[in-house]
């Protein structure tokens, strides 16, 4: 098949988009990939080297955008100018290409998706796009839309945008059930969110008897609820358990701040974020791994992407999540967690698995390493998202 890639985000930024492209490859189907020049977390992490690298076989196009910046106008100039230099620059750069699919790749914003169906409409072609953060109500979420007409508006256009695309894909099946309530006549099917291969065969790791060090791995934004999680170990001061953040993203200063002002400067300890390769080495020092999303409907319905990588780890879960992630861990038995926002149960669940047995963490251990290599399966997941495309093809 020929497929082009409509994503802002591609290699050198850590998105498994890069994954599904060079799997894409792998397996024969000629790719082209329309993306921005790189710029998450922020544009000065890549060298020059790195934002020039060609890949064999894959004919990657670059459209200027703005840098995300530290404010929300910043962040929605980086989402809009992607849109705008799509139209002006991408679609002259695609002019003599033909395509089977267009498959678009939907974190936060939207407007790819908007300009993977304009492109679609150009090239007489179908349309994929998979749905990691759901709009509008990822902007509700963190605010944005306060004004109830806004809120409308947002909704509308969503709607239009969505009700476009020939095939939707959602990370988690509650936000398929959800979707498919706004859009009954779209056809709209599950696509989940893999293990990486760098995390696909990791042998058990070493349960320890003492739980010391939870490390969090990933973005550091709003929705992440960092407040919640400092309040937490402002309650766990006085024991033994540390909190390590190996991560980057637009809140980190003021995450850093906060530590600063409650004096958690030993407990609650940043390290410079490290190459999924690398991972594995870092999280080996671990003892659990922990992740919490904010008290609001949309994160019910949403499976942050660390979840599955978690899972591969091998290492007790610790949770301070609503809906879906809560019911896996809990349904899984891969680790303890508590209401989003609970952080005085988080501390008490934190401390309970600290007394608990080895051999009690060590059936977590087993168990999440288990379903990572069956329900979360790259190999499986990309056999059926493979399938799907081939489907939508004909």
């Amino acid at each position: 098949m020929k497929i082009l890639i409509v994503s802002q985000y591609f290699w050198p930024e850590n998105f498994r988009i890069n994954d599904l492209v060079f799997e894409l490859k792998k397996r024969k189907h000629n790719i082209t990939v329309l993306t921005g020049i790189p710029s998450y977390p922020s544009r000065e992490k890549f060298t020059q080297q790195e934002i020039k690298k060609k890949f064999e076989d894959i004919d990657l196009i670059r459209v200027p955008l703005f840098e995300r910046g530290n404010n929300n106008f910043t962040l929605m100039l980086n989402y809009i100018s992607f849109f705008l230099s799509g139209l002006l620059f991408g679609i002259f750069k695609l002019k003599n290409k033909h395509f089977d699919i267009i498959f678009v790749f939907q974190p936060s914003p939207i407007f790819p998706v908007l300009l993977g169906v304009i492109i679609g409409r150009i090239k007489s072609c179908k349309v994929c796009s998979w749905i990691l953060d759901l709009w509008p109500e990822t902007l509700n979420s963190m605010g944005y839309l306060k004004n109830k007409w806004l809120k409308s508006i947002g909704l509308i256009f969503s709607n239009f945008v969505y009700g476009k695309v020939t095939l939707l894909l959602t990370q988690s099946s509650s936000m398929k059930n959800y979707l498919k309530q706004r859009l009954p006549q779209n056809n709209i099917q599950l696509l989940s969110n893999w293990v990486e291969k760098e995390f696909a065969n990791l042998k058990p790791p070493e349960i320890r008897k003492d739980v010391k060090k939870i490390f969090f791995t990933g973005n550091i934004g709003k929705a992440q609820d960092f407040e919640s999680l400092i309040k937490c170990f402002s309650i766990l001061k006085n024991e033994d358990v540390s909190l390590e953040i190996l991560g980057d993203g637009k809140h980190k200063n003021k995450i850093i701040k906060l530590i600063e002002t409650n004096n958690l400067q030993n407990k609650v300890i940043f390290k410079n974020p490290v190459s999924l390769s690398m991972l594995p080495k870092f999280v080996k020092k671990a003892d659990a791994m922990i992740f919490s999303l904010n008290n609001n409907e949309i994160f019910e319905i949403t499976i942050p992407g660390k979840f599955q990588s978690y899972l591969a780890f091998g290492l007790p879960i610790i949770g301070m999540i609503n809906g879906e992630s809560a019911e896996l861990i809990r349904n899984h038995n891969v680790g303890f967690c508590v209401d989003a926002g609970d952080y005085k149960n988080l501390a008490k669940k934190i401390i309970c698995l600290s007394n608990s047995s080895v051999k009690v963490r060590r059936e977590m251990s087993e168990n999440a390493q288990r379903l990572a290599k069956t329900f979360y399966s790259r190999q499986h997941i990309l056999d059926n998202l493979e399938k799907q495309l081939n489907r939508l093809k004909s």
